[in-house]
C-alpha cells in the first residue's frame, strides 16, 4: 500500500484565464461567422417574452407581442446588431481590462438618456 504520485499538473489562475478567454473568443468567432444575426435578435426575443416590463425601454417595441413581430421589426434588428457589435467589442478586448471598462461605461452613458436603470441592466 502507499500512494502513486498523481500525473495530473495543476494550471495557475492566470492560465486558466488565459485558457478561458480563449475559449470565448473561438466559440464567438463561431457565432459571428454563422449565427451573429440571428444571436442578437433571438437576444431581444428572449429579453421581452423573459422582461416584458422593459419593453417600455424602447419606444418602438412597446407594442411588439408576437414573436414575428419583433424579429421582422427594422428598429429591434438594428439594435440586435448594436448589441452584437458591443458584444464584439468586449469579447476582442477580453483580456484589456481597461478597454472592456470603457466599453462598458460608454454603453451606460449612452442608456442613461433614455432612463435605462443600472438594475435594468442586472437581467442581462
Amino acid at each position: 500500500m502507499g500512494c502513486n504520485p498523481s500525473r495530473v499538473s495543476f494550471v495557475s489562475n492566470e492560465n486558466m484565464a488565459d485558457q478561458s478567454h480563449r475559449l470565448v473568443q473561438e466559440i464567438w468567432t463561431y457565432v459571428c461567422n454563422d449565427y451573429y444575426e440571428e444571436v442578437g435578435i433571438s437576444f431581444m426575443i428572449r429579453l421581452f417574452h423573459t422582461y416584458p416590463e422593459l419593453r417600455k425601454l424602447w419606444i418602438f417595441a412597446a407594442n411588439l407581442d408576437m414573436e414575428h413581430e419583433i424579429r421582422s421589426n427594422a428598429q429591434i434588428r438594428y439594435h440586435a446588431a448594436k448589441i452584437m457589435y458591443t458584444l464584439n467589442e468586449i469579447i476582442n478586448n477580453i483580456e484589456d481590462y481597461d478597454k472592456r471598462r470603457k466599453i462598458l461605461e460608454n454603453l451606460g452613458k449612452s442608456h442613461f438618456i433614455y432612463d435605462v436603470k443600472p438594475s435594468d441592466f442586472q437581467v442581462l
